[in-house]
């Protein structure tokens, strides 16, 4: 990972984004994200690299190889490393918390729900087979082509 004249990670142009943006971001994605990490990471890739141009591939890589190296939950992790990548401290801050949040407050309120009633996530009404096709779909659309990015900056790294 190099640097660019202004002193920057590659790919990062942290100045250009607000913490608004960041905020509404993660939130977004922390609220209508499921199917775990793999299409988490998939759908943040094509907010942050497709959509928004953010971060390049390259570096939208680099840090999902760091995000892998460090023990805890991929996709949170990699909602900070994008925040970092941003804004530095606020940045990481606001996805951080943006990102987990909404996940928190439906978890403990399904839990505050269910638990009295003694319905379980298993029951037909949660439509949990629902959820899995999209899921999966999310991922595989994301999954070959980064392997397809990866494996071709791996060529060219021999």
């Amino acid at each position: 990972m190099g640097t660019s004249s202004a002193g920057e990670p590659e790919g990062s142009d942290s100045g250009k984004t607000s913490l608004g943006e960041l905020a509404s971001l993660f939130l977004k994605l922390g609220t209508t994200a499921f199917g775990g990490p793999a299409a988490h990471i998939a759908m943040m890739r094509d907010e942050v690299v497709r959509r928004r141009k953010w971060l390049t591939d390259e570096r939208f890589l680099d840090l999902l190889g760091a995000t892998n190296l460090i023990p805890g939950p991929n996709s949170t992790e990699m909602a900070i490393h994008v925040g970092w990548s941003r804004r530095r401290w606020a940045g990481l801050v606001v996805a951080g918390v943006c990102f987990i949040v909404p996940a928190m407050l439906m978890t403990g309120a399904l839990g505050c729900r269910c638990t009295p009633r003694g319905c379980s996530p298993e029951s037909p009404r949660f439509g949990r087979q629902n959820l899995r096709d999209p899921a999966l779909s999310v991922a595989r659309d994301d999954h070959v082509p980064s392997a397809l990015q990866a494996a071709t900056s791996w060529g060219q790294l021999r």
